[in-house]
């Protein structure tokens, strides 16, 4: 599957300089390359291996992952602007700390995944298998979770313990067992949603709708 090696040469040559702008990045295995604390800018990943990299610590504007292994990758503390993954293997990986704004993740895989306190502004996730997913005290802003084939996002058993919610669209999303534990939530959509088991316990909700939800064994405090 991975054969561009001329294309990891020129991709540590850059890092070693802090900073990778306008590359495109093809059938490679960068497993064991060190991104931590470099400036991605404008940079395509198309068919990489990116199982457990360290992406610490990253400012990205403009990045692109497409088709890639990452799973159990490490993106803590990343600031991500423009941040665009598809068609691409998560499971298990780490945004913890991250601050992520504006993005489209779609149809990939974040089961188990991490977004512990991290910062989401306006990403959509289309397609997206987020079967428990963690987002304990993380703050969404403007979030969308959606699949137009399926017709419902999968988060069976996230966990949204602490975090806040602020104009969210998770309307039809199978929430299935999650968790909202002492969660905030001001503005979300949550009509026609899967809350079967869902916990509520402590949590806040402002201004929420709920219109054809199925509430059947929530439970509050």
């Amino acid at each position: 599957m991975y054969s561009n090696l001329s294309a990891t040469e020129d991709l540590q040559r850059s890092l070693n300089s802090g900073q990778v702008v306008d590359m495109t990045i093809e059938r490679t295995d960068l497993r064991g390359v060190v991104f931590s604390d470099a400036a991605l800018e404008r940079v395509k990943m198309e068919s990489v291996g990116l199982q457990s990299v360290d992406f610490r610590g990253c400012r990205m504007v403009h990045l692109g992952v497409v088709g890639a292994d990452a799973r159990q990758a490490v993106l803590g503390g990343v600031r991500a602007d423009h941040l665009e993954i598809a068609s691409s293997d998560f499971i298990e990986a780490s945004f913890a700390r991250g601050n992520v704004r504006i993005g489209t993740f779609r149809d990939s895989q974040f089961i188990n995944a991490r977004f512990d306190t991290a910062h989401l502004t306006e990403l959509e996730f289309d397609g997206c298998d987020l079967t428990h997913t963690r987002f304990m005290d993380a703050t969404l802003l403007r979030c969308r979770f959606k699949d137009l084939r399926l017709g419902n996002a999968n988060l069976t058993g996230a966990d949204f313990t602490g975090a806040t919610l602020l104009d969210c669209d998770l309307r039809g999303a199978n929430l299935y067992r999650a968790s909202f534990r002492d969660a905030i939530l001001v503005q979300v959509d949550l009509r026609e949603a899967n809350l079967v088991d869902a916990d509520f316990s402590g949590a806040t909700c402002i201004d929420c709708a709920m219109e054809g939800a199925d509430r059947e064994r929530i439970s509050h405090d």
